[in-house]
């Protein structure tokens, strides 16, 4: 899961609709202890490091490594000898995903006592997750609320056995009432498929492939993939973006009398960045239109009365099939998480605590995919360091078109990054939310 293969994919010239990623990993090294800390070091230069040899087996992991090492120390060899490279002395690190270069893998693909340690550091983020394509919403929404049943159902410590437990849904339609529970007897939660795949069963379960139980951070930044070398369309006539750019300023719902003031803040304050976005670092192109009530908002976001809606919480009935308008809607990655002991569940929803984020219509894959990657961008520049001032080391980005390059320069040059926006004043009033427990960045995995 990445922003290129989201937003444009090179190969297809399309974008792809994405589950929320069910496993998180990593290129690291294992190898000969002495050379692991050269690569981990990323010294592949001075003393004995100087004869650090790298094997890897797939392009990607090749150009992980190669951002940091030259092409002449790593070898590229087949999948099928990758850990007998080692034993054979072709290399003394092995660098691929974490679960692959563990411990335990190479002890399982290589019988050797052989010296073998792995290293701290991820070089880059691999996040999997199932895909489906943009032209069928309700089939993308129908795999993604599957995917987040097994989640909850490990929450829950609901089994194969307790599957019927489960809490049921129409918002499918009547013969998909039992859908979450049919999938939980068929495999079981999710911690029950990570104990029975034969890769991951050799491993101890990271704590980023553990559940969530409210006092770490879940602020963490998705791969842009390939961002800078592959040029997407430009906004179309009549799309929502066009319109956008035509009217001179976007409408941004809020949400007024139901929920805090934080949320606001900060939905605006996404308001802000993408109208920075949009148009050359100016964060004030932006109407904030408010609305008494969710509902209200849905209905508003139908009629093309606004662009997105903000500080709505995310849930499976709104994201499939909202019970005002009839319609399902789009939401970006969460941008608040609330108290996860606190949350009132109604049928059919399983989303724990409050999770907060920017809503779009299902009908323009551009503009909702626009939206969604702001979000994780201000994470990103949270996890880089990158201040307003520092903005122009964020990336470039040419997946909507060479005119929006500079879209996350200039957003973040306009209101900062995830802290400063989760800190700012706002309307007279300085944040009440406290920095802590899901609303932290989540520091796993180490990298560069």
């Amino acid at each position: 899961f990445s922003m290129d293969k989201d937003v444009y994919q090179k190969d297809t010239q399309v974008g792809f609709t994405f589950t929320c990623p069910w496993f998180y990993d990593g290129y690291a090294f294992g190898g000969e202890p002495k050379y692991v800390d050269c690569a981990d070091n990323l010294n592949g230069f001075f003393g004995d490091c100087n004869k650090l040899r790298i094997c890897v087996h797939s392009d990607e992991a090749y150009d992980a490594v190669r951002e940091w090492f030259p092409a002449s120390i790593i070898k590229m060899v087949p999948f099928e000898s990758f850990y007998q490279s080692f034993d054979d002395g072709k290399c003394n690190v092995l660098s691929g995903l974490s679960i692959e270069v563990s411990e335990a893998v190479f002890r399982e693909e290589v019988r050797t006592e052989e010296k073998y340690s792995v290293g701290k550091l991820w070089l880059s983020k691999v996040t999997t997750a199932a895909v489906t394509t943009e032209e069928d919403a309700e089939w993308s929404n129908f795999v993604k609320w599957v995917v987040q049943a097994l989640f909850a159902a490990e929450v829950r410590n609901i089994t194969r056995a307790t599957a019927d437990l489960f809490t049921t849904t129409n918002v499918f339609g009547e013969q998909y009432k039992n859908m979450f529970r049919n999938a939980i007897k068929a495999v079981g939660n999710y911690g029950t498929i990570l104990e029975e795949d034969p890769l991951t069963s050799l491993v101890e379960r990271p704590l980023i492939q553990q559940q969530n139980n409210g006092d770490t951070g879940l602020i963490y930044s998705f791969p842009f993939g390939e961002h800078s070398n592959v040029v997407g369309p430009e906004p179309s006539e009549g799309s929502v973006m066009k319109n956008i750019l035509n009217r001179g300023f976007i409408r941004c719902g809020v949400i007024i009398g139901e929920e805090s003031i934080d949320w606001r803040v900060l939905g605006k304050e996404y308001c802000r960045a993408l109208s920075a976005s949009l148009f050359h670092g100016n964060a004030s192109r932006v109407e904030f239109i408010h609305v008494n009530s969710t509902n209200n908002g849905y209905i508003s976001l139908d009629k093309d009365e606004i662009d997105l809606l903000s500080g709505a919480r995310v849930t499976l009935e709104a994201d499939a099939k909202e019970p005002t308008t009839g319609k399902g809607f789009t939401f970006s990655l969460p941008y608040y998480y609330g108290d996860p002991q606190g949350e009132s569940l109604q049928e059919g929803d399983f989303i724990s605590g409050d999770s907060i984020g920017l809503v779009t219509r299902e009908d323009d894959y551009p503009w909702s995919n626009f939206v969604f990657w702001m979000v994780p961008a201000t994470f990103y520049a949270e996890e880089k360091g990158i201040k307003k001032n520092l903005a122009n080391e964020m990336p470039s980005i040419n997946l909507f078109g060479k005119s929006l390059k500079d879209m996350y320069r200039h957003a973040i040059g306009a209101v900062g990054n995830y802290d400063e926006m989760y800190q700012k004043k706002w309307e007279g009033q300085l944040s009440t939310m406290e920095r802590q427990g899901r609303n932290q960045l989540n520091r796993y995995p180490f990298r560069p």
